[in-house]
């Protein structure tokens, strides 16, 4: 069985694109732990590219490929049809193989009786009122859609997920991609955008492996509606060793705290390979050029990354995209010289911040690096059964710092027309939490509620779970019936791993 993934630039930069994820960053580390994971399981993975994939994946950071093809250059297609070259890599094949995309990550081999099956797909998918809402209007524009296809369409649709798709029946695939490429050639003069690419290939799929009576083999037996890949069943980190496959679908690419996972599993899968790509984006690192030389091998430094008002220049851009500041101190006198009292309050927040970021320069660095290695240890407890959890000893993050605002300026959002929602309060009593990071910004804020500043101030020193959620159940209200006590058991549990999640707790054996 041959393995083969495709990655198909149309010659954007891959470091300034982000192809649906929520950094270019974390495109490539979603790359890099896809190859590294099937390399564990797989003697022989293809890469079919163009010369643009060739270059980082394989020159840069050298990922485990046994053979490239980057004959993908000058396809001739439009950038919306970014499904259609893996189909060609389809096309290309002599032999039985699975096609894994580049957002998918698999913790065990695949079964064997799988890998046998003439063909081969992810699950069976359900068509709900999210896929017409797509659909109908695009399809008003084609002006060829085969009878397979329109049964499809409009009664019951069904697809097959892509996410992996193979199998030994080589003719069958011949035929699916000629179907698939006689209807991008007879719909090319048509308004069309990406949402054809689910209908040429995870419609088609299944329309003709159901006209031709094929028996299709699923990696996961569960039927899922087109909207219904959850975090749970695909995106799950902390528990990818219990799933054993996660395909991170959709808007899960964009989730702050799934690309938080991501680059923690792969710096933990291989650090050789996750600081090739830190490289690639060293002025996205705070304490890259500063202190990354004592734990890493740098060869090549460039300026001493500055503390950047990332978000004052945010809330500046969107009510005037004109504005351009040379440094922190034109940022400054002009925010000084403003009349806005909540820009100012940003200011003072973002100055705070940069303080404790100095502060955070002075923690040796090999402490930093053992923070980022026991963060990764609270694994442990996320996919532990409950009577060991409690077992489990808890702490807090020694260099916890703590800002009082009247605003969260953890989660601005802009909602358009000139316009910042922050939520607030009326008093300083929003309670911000911050603790180091050693690689990105170099540092993690998220706001704090009143439990959670109680389970911080009891896990000074280390602490077992069950006594510490003894010691916050304490403080609370009393439940009058037994599922109100379980119910607030479990909402203080899932405040500690929150705090887990986020690095302002740590666990240890």
């Amino acid at each position: 069985m041959t393995i083969c993934q495709t990655l198909w630039t149309d010659k954007k930069n891959l470091l300034e694109n982000n192809f649906g994820w929520l950094t270019p960053q974390y495109h490539l580390m979603a790359w890099a732990l896809s190859a590294l994971k099937l390399s564990q399981h797989y003697k022989t993975i293809h890469l079919y590219t163009d010369s643009v994939g060739e270059e980082i994946l394989i020159n840069q950071l050298g990922l485990p490929y046994t053979s490239v093809f980057n004959d993908y250059d000058d396809l001739g297609y439009p950038p919306y049809l970014w499904a259609l070259p893996k189909l060609l890599t389809y096309a290309k094949q002599k032999q039985p193989f699975l096609h894994v995309d580049g957002d998918v990550m698999v913790w065990e081999p695949f079964r064997t009786e799988l890998l046998s099956a003439e063909l081969i797909v992810q699950n069976l998918e359900k068509g709900t009122e999210y896929y017409k809402d797509f659909f109908v209007p695009l399809c008003s524009q084609l002006k060829y859609l085969p009878s397979i296809l329109k049964r499809n369409l409009t009664n019951n649709t069904r697809a097959y997920n892509a996410g992996i798709m193979g199998g030994s029946d080589l003719p069958f695939f011949n035929r699916f991609v000629s179907l698939a490429l006689r209807f991008i050639e007879k719909n090319k003069n048509c308004k069309l955008n990406q949402n054809i690419n689910m209908i040429f290939e995870q419609l088609l799929f299944f329309s003709l492996a159901k006209k031709e009576k094929k028996k299709v083999a699923c990696l996961i037996g569960k039927t899922f509606n087109d909207n219904g890949y959850n975090y749970k069943d695909f995106a799950d980190f902390p528990n990818a060793e219990k799933l054993g496959y996660l395909h991170l679908i959709g808007m899960h690419k964009s989730s702050k705290e799934n690309c938080d996972w991501l680059a923690r599993f792969l710096r933990q899968e291989n650090e050789e390979v996750f600081f090739r790509i830190i490289t690639l984006f060293k002025k996205q690192h705070y304490f890259y050029n500063s202190k990354f030389k004592e734990i890493y091998p740098i060869h090549e430094l460039t300026k001493v990354s500055k503390f950047t008002f990332k978000k004052c220049l945010f809330f500046l851009k969107s009510l005037n995209s004109n504005l351009d500041f040379k440094s922190n101190l034109q940022l400054g006198r002009y925010i000084n010289n403003c009349q806005s009292l909540l820009l100012k309050e940003l200011f003072t927040y973002e100055k705070r911040i940069s303080r404790i970021c100095k502060k955070f320069k002075k923690i040796d660095f090999g402490l930093l690096k053992q923070l980022e290695e026991d963060s990764m240890k609270s694994v442990c407890f996320f996919s532990a059964e409950q009577r060991d959890r409690m077992n489990m000893l808890i702490y807090r993050n020694p260099y916890t710092e703590i800002i009082h605002s009247a605003f969260d300026w953890t989660d601005m959002q802009y909602t358009g027309m000139k316009s910042i929602n922050i939520k607030c309060s009326d008093k300083r009593n929003i309670v911000i939490g911050v603790v180091p990071e050693l690689f990105f910004s170099g540092y993690r804020e998220l706001v704090l509620d009143d439990v959670c500043v109680n389970i911080i101030i009891l896990s000074e020193n280390k602490i077992t779970c069950q006594s510490l959620l003894e010691k916050i159940r304490g403080l609370l209200p009393h439940c009058e019936d037994q599922e109100g006590e379980m119910e607030l058991q479990d909402s203080i549990l899932s405040k500690v791993i929150f705090l887990l999640k986020n690095k302002l707790l740590l666990t240890c054996s």
